[in-house]
């Protein structure tokens, strides 16, 4: 009879090892990548918008220098405000399974009347320098839709904010299963051992212990072998952000793993500690 129990028990630990694991990457996984308010704060975090203003700046310099206006800055058409407005929107449209939406006509009008405000303003231009101007203006927004809303790359976003709605109806409904499962083999475990609940414990213990230190190896190899750094895609600004996620991704796997590796061990010396006062009996 005691060896069935241990098998048992053995099977259990083996099963509640792999659910753990998956339950608490999927639990991290949906607090992070899959949250909204999460990546928000994570784009201010690594000064998204404002890096996405100085980018366009950058590369239409030549193109201002060209125009012949003087002093003529581009903030004053793309706030970092605007910008901010923009991506947030695209933020949401994503998670919320909506279908991306540019806001080019906003951004048209904006240049508009960013050029009625230049000749309002006593500045003359000639055909040859209102032509150029209207070039510069043309490359801004082709930038700016380009910076904001990657229309590069229009047809492989498209199918994205269905798929984040699909995970995000999915994954909760999964991690809820998976701990539900967790209780009751915790508690099949406990009931298999009731007359020696603490050997119960310890078998708790040993699983809590095994699945800390796979997080903990799996955030040591993850960070060995992925060279984040230099790792690009889109743009620079969504390379930053990346591997800003990336590395608190990490960091949150290593404390959830340093957590339990300190409570399964807790759960076997509780049991260690009681087999030798009952040996000390005897």
């Amino acid at each position: 009879m005691k060896v069935v129990k241990k098998i048992i028990s053995y099977i259990l630990i083996f099963v509640l090892i792999i659910i753990l694991l998956a339950g608490i990457l999927l639990t991290v996984i949906k607090n992070t990548v899959l949250n909204e308010e999460y990546l928000i704060s994570k784009l201010e975090k690594v000064n998204y918008y404002e890096n996405i203003h100085n980018t366009i700046k950058d590369e239409l310099e030549d193109y201002v220098e060209q125009s012949g206006l003087e002093n003529f800055d581009i903030g004053n058409v793309f706030s970092v405000e605007q910008i901010k407005k923009d991506v947030n929107e695209l933020v949401r449209q994503i998670y919320h399974g909506e279908q991306i939406k540019t806001n080019e006509e906003e951004i048209n009008q904006l240049l508009e009347n960013k050029l009625a405000e230049i000749e309002q303003n006593g500045t003359k231009l000639t055909a040859v320098e209102k032509n150029a101007t209207k070039t510069v203006f043309e490359n801004i927004s082709k930038t700016y839709l380009s910076e904001v809303y990657f229309n590069t790359y229009q047809s492989l976003l498209a199918s994205i904010p269905q798929k984040v709605l699909a995970i995000n109806e999915v994954i909760p409904k999964i991690c809820i299963g998976l701990y539900v499962t967790i209780g009751v083999f915790i508690v099949i475990t406990l009931v298999i051992n009731f007359r020696e609940i603490t050997t119960g414990i310890k078998y708790i213990g040993i699983v809590a212990l095994t699945v800390g230190f796979l997080l903990i190896g799996l955030n040591i190899f993850l960070k060995t072998n992925i060279n984040i750094s230099n790792f690009y895609i889109l743009s620079r600004g969504i390379s930053d952000l990346i591997a800003a996620m990336f590395m608190d991704i990490m960091g949150k796997i290593n404390m959830a793993g340093i957590v339990l590796a300190v409570i399964g061990l807790l759960f076997v010396v509780i049991e260690a500690i009681n087999h030798k006062n009952k040996a000390t009996k005897r």
